[in-house]
């Protein structure tokens, strides 16, 4: 990846102008920070403030207008609740992510049907898997903000200004959402999308699991080793963690309802840094049962 810096002005906007007409080469460019304005004449722009963008050759579309690359997506203030158009990828049908504008947002069960999408104002792919085909078509939304459920996956492997969500089962149904963004730019951009909907979010920092993936894959573990030992039924260890830490549900039950290869591909990664993350033996076991079934 190559990232330029400049300052505002037309001297600025010079440099894109240049960048983009004359590198052709270069098949995707992308805006992520700062912003660029007419002046009064209303016939000549300005940047405005300190921008940078990130070059991705053999990537993705080529983008050969300045207004492309500024004017999609970037005016969140200038969008309303009324007209705004959210598209989210997702095979099955999805939880209500935005309440506030449910009626506008479209679910699509593929990437091959954003074409007629382009215009969105925000994209949120549920179905993310790190794979060069995905990238790219995803490299062809930007400059608009791109989610994308990402739990163990992190955006220094990826290498995208996307913003993180912890999508897993149950997670998108809770009043905050997970997220994790390390690009500045991208933290403000979607911090001013959920103020605009109506919705709450943490930033998560940008590890495998973020926070609460981890926590919980650990206390599952946790369980299956218990149980393991013979210490007690899973029954009985799921209504002690409901009855003794006010949990909505016991640790075995939240397994079945992430899906145990979440959990043990979480921890999986994790226990690759830290031995105490390796998953329990027992739980081993059911992985290799349903990868046979």
């Amino acid at each position: 990846m190559i990232e330029i810096q400049a300052c505002g002005g037309k001297d600025g906007l010079k440099i894109v102008h240049d960048l983009v007409c004359f590198a052709d080469d270069i098949r995707c460019l992308y805006f992520i920070g700062g912003r660029i304005d007419r002046n009064l004449a209303g016939d000549e722009k300005e940047i405005v403030g300190l921008y940078r963008l990130a070059i991705w050759p053999d990537r993705g579309r080529g983008i050969r207008r300045v207004d492309d690359l500024f004017f999609h997506g970037s005016n969140i203030g200038e969008v309303s609740l009324q007209t705004m158009k959210i598209v989210i990828i997702a095979r099955t049908p999805p939880p209500v992510l935005f309440p506030a504008v449910a009626a506008n947002c479209m679910t699509v069960p593929s990437l091959e049907e954003l074409a007629a999408h382009r215009d969105a104002d925000l994209f949120v792919d549920l179905d993310f898997e790190v794979s060069d085909a995905r990238l790219t078509a995803l490299d062809q939304l930007l400059p608009a903000p791109v989610i994308i459920n990402a739990v163990i996956p992190t955006l220094a492997e990826i290498q995208r200004p996307f913003i993180r969500i912890n999508g897993w089962p149950g997670f998108l149904d809770r009043e905050m959402h997970e997220l994790s963004a390390t690009d500045p730019a991208a933290a403000q951009v979607i911090g001013k999308w959920y103020e605009k909907l109506g919705r709450t979010y943490s930033l998560a920092p940008d590890i495998p699991g973020m926070i609460t993936a981890r926590i919980l894959a650990t206390i599952i573990n946790e369980a299956w080793y218990t149980w393991e030992a013979g210490v007690s039924t899973k029954e009985e260890i799921d209504t002690a963690m409901k009855l003794g830490t006010n949990y909505p549900q016991g640790p075995f039950e939240w397994g079945q309802q992430v899906g145990l290869t979440r959990i043990v591909s979480l921890l999986d990664v994790l226990s690759k840094d830290n031995a105490r993350y390796k998953p329990a033996n027992s739980l081993q076991q059911v992985i290799c049962e349903l990868k046979c079934d």
